[in-house]
């Protein structure tokens, strides 16, 4: 069997998860199990209270009537070596009493082997992270994960995982192409990758690391996945962690200014980044491509421009005081017209002042005497 296509939206994601659970439980008779009907099409009776908080189920009816409009496909090898394409929907008839919190639905023959193959490695507790995942393509790409967990790899065309993912949608015949989000690459990496690698590593059990290559094509042409439990994921991040601290808390000999700027990098998610980008930096000094002389002034132009660590978290406070002073000398010159000599004058006064008020208010008139 191949990966079953569709696309739905994250309400009906939630509810396609409470069917796999329900048809799991028949498949293996654990009560309360669901009873065929004489064409083998199941009958689940969920609670409205487990898929939305209010009293008001507009929102859900619409949900499942859009699962009933949306047809799932997948194909099978049958015993002759033959394919079997098959063209289904997950339900076909919804049945509400009103003012009642009890909803029935008529699940099809034809798609319980897609849900028993999506629902594959998937616990009880498994889909309740996938249902509180608040993104389709988060819920998806965990299923990914928890599919391929055992093997922690997966390598597909990127072709086939946008379309997998619903971010290609194509005409039921497959050949033509109807829809089309996240174009480009850089989209695609940010709005559906990257953002659901971040709520994975924060709400998951499973997470994952991924790379696009060029295969025989000017572009990206083929997606890898590296699924990695959380402990593991947290490991990594850590001993990336404390190597990014160490480099930066060598440079600056800071220990403040070095936490500072690694918690912001980490906050942000690039602490990987930073782990790669500071082991080629380290390689540059080695080499002498870098001079150790001017690493530190280095390093904050990195870290600035970079990484977005905002001015004030890398410049250290000898340096804030002497811009400090230096624009306040700057306007007090201008005011009063004096000679450069008094200008180096005011300066030393302040670079030896403290932030502390009265030190700063004898500096202050200090300053008036001086001009």
């Amino acid at each position: 069997m191949t990966y079953a296509h569709y696309n739905f939206t994250a309400l009906q994601k939630n509810i396609v998860y409470y069917i796999i659970s329900a048809v799991q439980r028949h498949m293996t008779k654990i009560p309360p199990y669901s009873h065929p009907d004489l064409f083998g099409n199941l009958e689940i009776v969920l609670d409205l209270r487990q898929l939305v908080q209010s009293s008001n189920y507009v929102e859900v009816h619409n949900a499942i009537k859009g699962l009933m409009k949306r047809t799932l496909s997948y194909s099978y090898k049958q015993e002759n070596g033959r394919y079997m394409d098959v063209t289904t929907t997950v339900l076909y008839t919804m049945k509400h009493e009103r003012g009642s919190r009890k909803i029935t639905l008529k699940v099809s023959a034809e798609s319980i082997p897609v849900l028993l193959y999506i629902g594959e490695g998937f616990t009880a507790y498994n889909q309740t992270i996938a249902i509180a995942l608040p993104s389709f393509y988060a819920k998806r790409l965990y299923e990914i994960c928890c599919r391929w967990r055992d093997k922690g790899y997966m390598r597909m065309k990127l072709t086939e995982f946008r379309r997998m993912l619903g971010i290609d949608i194509y005409s039921e015949d497959g050949k033509k192409l109807e829809k089309q989000k996240f174009k480009q690459i850089k989209e695609l990496k940010t709005e559906v990758l990257d953002k659901s690698m971040r709520l994975l590593k924060e709400q998951a059990d499973y997470t994952y690391r991924y790379t696009l290559t060029k295969e025989n094509s000017r572009s990206f042409n083929v997606i890898e996945l590296w699924i990695e439990g959380k402990e593991v994921t947290q490991q990594k991040e850590y001993e990336m962690y404390q190597n990014v601290l160490m480099f930066i808390r060598n440079v600056y000999d800071d220990k403040k200014r070095a936490y500072e700027a690694v918690e912001f990098i980490y906050q942000n998610g690039h602490i990987k980044k930073a782990a790669e980008r500071f082991k080629r930096l380290q390689k540059d000094v080695d080499s002498g491509k870098v001079k150790s002389h001017g690493l530190m002034a280095y390093l904050s132009t990195v870290l600035i421009k970079e990484f977005g660590v905002p001015e004030n978290m890398v410049v250290s406070e000898k340096t804030k005081r002497k811009k400090k002073a230096v624009e306040f000398v700057k306007e007090m010159a201008k005011e009063k017209g004096v000679t450069p000599r008094d200008l180096q004058k005011a300066a030393a006064i302040i670079m030896k002042g403290t932030e502390e008020t009265g030190r700063r208010n004898r500096t202050t008139r200090r300053l008036g005497d001086l001009f």
